[in-house]
């Protein structure tokens, strides 16, 4: 029974630490996501030069969030993740908005 509780103990304590870690990998690999959607609507024509500078610009403003929340108290907790996770869900609706629209880059 006692080697039952700690490894639950032990398992709890991996989750609840681990858990911050990960979810800053997941931000990190939709980040590099949106950034390669964006190099591809500029490669591809789909996106003007001033819808590339909003896109960036709104990139580096969750970028900015992410570390403004990891920097209060070394962790993001999961209303912080929550509100990052809505940042990226609309950076990712934005660019999909930008890159069907009948906008084209001049070539």
């Amino acid at each position: 029974m006692k080697k039952i509780i700690m490894t639950l103990i032990v398992t709890l304590m991996f989750v609840f630490t681990a858990a911050p870690a990960l979810a800053g990998d997941h931000f990190s690999h939709r980040m590099k996501t949106h950034i390669d959607r964006i190099e591809e609507g500029v490669r591809d024509g789909s996106l003007t030069g001033n819808e590339i500078h909003r896109l960036y610009r709104f990139h580096d403003l969750v970028s900015w969030k992410i570390n403004q929340f990891g920097e209060n108290d070394g962790r993001i907790d999961e209303r912080e993740a929550s509100i990052i996770f809505k940042m990226q869900d609309r950076m990712g609706n934005y660019i999909y908005q930008l890159k069907h629209n009948d906008n084209r880059a001049v070539r």
